[in-house]
């Protein structure tokens, strides 16, 4: 398990002919305040830098000719999926604001092409409508972005969708990799019990065993904690060490294991031999796939007796 501690948010989509690519990927970290590992809380300047950016690639992505007015309304509107008493419409050249129907707050319509301006008009209804509703008002900022960005492509196509923090980082590791220990987690029973020490791991080298029950990372315990909570007491940088507190069935008392987190890459290649074929699965693409699928054709290779042939699966590979 690891840390990837640069967070991206994206817009993610299947192939289809709207779009010139499969992924809207908005790299968002910088502006939108989400280095750490809490979700933040709303702040008006980070969302208009927020939504500036995701208005520009979704204009930018289209092959289709967008108008930036009809999504940003329909991403505005979003808010009513956190409090549908909370309403949005265009009434001539301004943006009215309502509450159960009565009208509350106007603004000025921007120039249709003023794609910063339709940003700014989006935090300017977020911030009215905070101060009339309480549920608005306790949302997270991830919460408001996901409303705003998912309504904002609702009527698009039926593939795009807004990727938000969790999805965007996971995917991250995914690709490039995380700080960790090398270990995969069975949470069926509550505390997550080790169900493989990953091979050329720190974990391998360490004390750790299969069948160990994680109770405490680092001095804190994990008791009560969900998957993604836990996950994140696991990663960490590179390089620094994380201590675990293990409860394993031959020892009377929890057992104390130090590992230092190393870079874990996820194994996308998997081998497997059907009758007289090599069978060669790829889960994924990350950045140590080729080399993993060139050392594997390589054991192909050497197999005796030799297969008839290779089989590449490419079957559910989002990539």
């Amino acid at each position: 398990m690891g840390n990837d501690s640069s967070k991206r948010s994206n817009f993610r989509r299947l192939p289809g002919r709207a779009l010139a690519s499969f992924a809207l990927v908005l790299l968002l970290a910088g502006c939108a305040g989400i280095g750490s590992r809490s979700t933040p809380e709303y702040r008006t300047d980070a969302a208009q830098k927020v939504f500036a950016r995701a208005y520009e690639n979704i204009f930018d992505k289209y092959i289709e000719a967008l108008a930036t007015p009809n999504f940003a309304m329909d991403g505005i509107a979003g808010l009513s999926s956190i409090d549908e008493s909370l309403g949005v419409r265009r009434r001539g050249p301004h943006v009215l604001l309502t509450v159960s129907g009565t009208e509350v707050a106007r603004f000025p319509a921007p120039e249709a092409d003023n794609i910063e301006a339709w940003a700014r008009l989006t935090t300017n209804v977020i911030d009215a409508g905070r101060e009339r509703s309480v549920l608005l008002k306790a949302a997270m900022a991830e919460d408001i972005y996901t409303a705003v960005l998912n309504a904002a492509v609702s009527h698009l196509d039926r593939h795009s969708r807004y990727a938000g923090l969790r999805s965007a980082r996971d995917s991250r590791a995914q690709r490039e990799g995380f700080g960790g220990v090398g270990i995969r987690l069975n949470f069926d029973r509550g505390l997550p019990e080790i169900i493989t020490v990953m091979p050329d791991t720190p974990a391998e080298h360490s004390d750790l065993k299969a069948g160990d029950i994680i109770i405490e990372v680092d001095g804190a315990a994990v008791a009560g904690l969900d998957r993604d909570a836990i996950v994140w007491r696991l990663r960490g940088e590179v390089g620094s060490e994380a201590s675990l507190l293990v409860r394993r069935k031959d020892a009377a008392e929890p057992v104390r294991v130090s590992v230092r987190r190393a870079l874990i890459v996820s194994q996308t290649v998997h081998l497997r031999k059907q009758e007289n074929l090599a069978v060669i699965t790829l889960t994924g693409f990350n950045q140590r796939t080729a080399r993993n699928l060139n050392r594997t054709l390589e054991t192909v290779s050497r197999m005796r007796p030799r297969p008839a042939g290779i089989v590449l699966d490419l079957r559910g590979n989002p990539g």
